[in-house]
């Protein structure tokens, strides 16, 4: 594998991580937050959308 090919694999290992580990946030974190009585949740934010394919 070239340099290229290797940092292109490892950035989208770290993406899938990244987006893992919000996912597990949201679930648990937040989700306990909003249960417990917490600040009303809001719409999400275009930011944290997934991009499209393509």
């Amino acid at each position: 594998m070239d340099v290229l090919t290797q940092v292109a694999a490892t950035t989208t290992a770290l993406q899938a991580v990244a987006t893992q580990v919000l996912e597990d946030h949201l679930a648990h974190c937040v989700h306990e937050a909003v249960v417990a009585g917490g600040a009303r949740p809001r719409t999400r934010s275009p930011r944290l959308r997934r991009p499209s394919p393509g």
